[in-house]
């Protein structure tokens, strides 16, 4: 078709513009595919935290917890997954079960597949034995010292104790008002005292014999403490059985 030089003109420009638009969009298609592909490709971040958070509580979940706080830590924005075809393995280390700092592996087993990290704080909190008043070394622990407060089980030192354990111990050391009790601060009480006089008892087959002696030295049930026979004047080894009382094997 032979047009005027002007016409010409004014079409080349026409042209050109609906070729520079033709491909303005192509690029612009091509990223949204390309960015669609990339969310397709990746796995839900947030669904992976929910399952994180499942998958804690059911592992601290205990009829003995009064509550029960987990926050997990923040994903790195950077973090890009390939989407799991498999169903998502999670483990931890925590061999007590007291909580406190933990790490949760995400695991996906796809082949390559990918392990992810991710740190949570887990507060248990339990009827925890504390002292009610102060005891001091020496003392013997009677229920009216003790009592249960609800503390952060991890924050808590040692294995807890329970009450028919601790009544009647005597303290190895100071314990203060509301210091949690455990079983390192507790001794057998004694239950002979040195120059306290003590029944022996000797036992051989049926026969039973029960005498007088003198205890040279402090004892604890089931210690072995050097006795002397009020009666030969003997220093024996017995073993003690009871208060003010020992037993020769």
């Amino acid at each position: 078709m032979n047009l005027p030089s002007y016409l010409k003109s004014y079409f080349k420009k026409i042209c050109s513009i609906q070729s520079g638009l033709f491909g303005i969009t192509g690029l612009f298609m091509l990223g949204l595919g390309n960015s669609l592909q990339a969310q397709v490709g990746s796995h839900n971040l947030a669904h992976l935290r929910q399952q994180a958070e499942v998958y804690l509580l059911d592992h601290y979940q205990s009829e003995n917890n009064n509550r029960l706080e987990i926050k997990l830590g923040l994903f790195d924005r950077r973090l890009n997954l390939a989407a799991c075809k498999q169903e998502v393995a999670f483990s931890l280390q925590d061999s007590a079960g007291i909580g406190g700092q933990v790490t949760v592996n995400c695991r996906c087993d796809d082949s390559p597949g990918w392990t992810f990290h991710l740190p949570a704080q887990v507060d248990i909190y339990r009827p925890v034995l504390v002292a009610a008043v102060q005891i001091s070394r020496g003392d013997l622990l009677e229920q009216a010292d003790l009592k249960f407060e609800t503390r952060d089980i991890s924050l808590v030192s040692g294995e807890p104790v329970q009450l028919r354990d601790v009544v009647g111990k005597a303290a190895k050391r100071q314990i203060n008002a509301g210091d949690p009790i455990r079983s390192t601060f507790l001794d057998q009480p004694k239950t002979v005292n040195r120059g306290e006089t003590v029944s022996i008892t000797a036992k051989s087959g049926s026969i039973k014999v029960v005498m007088q002696g003198t205890a040279m030295t402090d004892g604890k049930l089931g210690q072995h403490i050097k006795v002397r026979n009020n009666q030969s004047d003997r220093i024996i080894s017995a073993r003690v059985v009871g208060q003010a009382a020992v037993e020769i094997l």
